[in-house]
């Protein structure tokens, strides 16, 4: 074997590998900055969310708070719906205190 071809024998291996080196940081880069894109669209449709979900349980309250004041009677207790009652972990802090 002559140096040359031990050269070649060493040298495209290496020099493959250090292209794969420098593609994989290449393509890491670029996979990070779309899944930074695609955190920060959950994001917003997650407060978008929460936004829709508290406005709509301000309206439950606020439709439960009208039909103590319609009836005009003193309240003993209130029976809190169903739907309230099966809403998730995340959301016990958000609801509102009658």
């Amino acid at each position: 074997m002559t140096e040359a071809q031990l050269y070649v024998a060493i040298g495209v291996p290496t020099i493959a590998i250090l292209i794969g080196i420098l593609l994989n940081g290449l393509l890491y880069n670029a996979l990070s900055a779309r899944m930074s894109g695609v955190e920060a669209r959950m994001l917003s449709l997650e407060n978008t969310l929460t936004a829709r979900f508290d406005l709509m349980i301000g309206k439950l309250a606020g439709i439960a708070r009208l039909s103590v004041e319609s009836s005009g009677s003193r309240v003993t207790h209130f029976t809190t719906p169903s739907c309230v009652l099966q809403s998730p972990v995340w959301m016990e802090s958000r609801l509102p205190v009658l």
